[in-house]
């Protein structure tokens, strides 16, 4: 249930200059859940300045792939979420420039998802969340950055 505001208070608690790099993987629970776009970008500003605390080396930053393709929602209805990913995708990819942080881009509008080819094994049992192998290609894309 975390959302991208109640990140700042876990990372300021973390040792200043102790990582590298920082992987910050945040923001699906602002796209479900609405959270207003100017709040979402002061929040996630924030976080990179937290994080940037952190170390003096990468920064990297996701959040999903494109929500509104997930199963658990109904088709018709998905657009809703897809937009929001969208735009909050827009958010954290200019926050991210504007902080010096690598911004991974896991969008896909439904043709080129990874995830609709075999949904039994990248979506978990909610069909929502991602299994291991979901994970797994989100890494290979973060990977990329390393």
């Amino acid at each position: 249930g975390l959302r991208t505001r109640g990140l700042v208070p876990k990372l300021s608690e973390l040792t200043a200059g102790a990582y590298d790099p920082v992987i910050l993987q945040v923001g699906g629970n602002d796209i479900l859940y609405f959270t207003p776009l100017d709040e979402l970008s002061q929040d996630i500003t924030l976080v990179l300045e937290q994080a940037r605390r952190l170390t003096d080396g990468q920064i990297i930053l996701l959040h999903s792939g494109n929500i509104g393709l997930a199963p658990f929602f109904p088709r018709w209805a998905g657009w809703l979420w897809s937009g929001r990913t969208k735009a909050v995708r827009e958010v954290f990819s200019k926050a991210a420039r504007a902080n010096g942080a690598s911004y991974v881009d896991l969008y896909h509008n439904r043709a080129d998802d990874p995830f609709l080819g075999d949904i039994q094994r990248f979506y978990s049992a909610d069909y929502l969340h991602p299994t291991g192998a979901g994970y797994g290609v989100w890494y290979t894309e973060v990977e990329k950055y390393l």
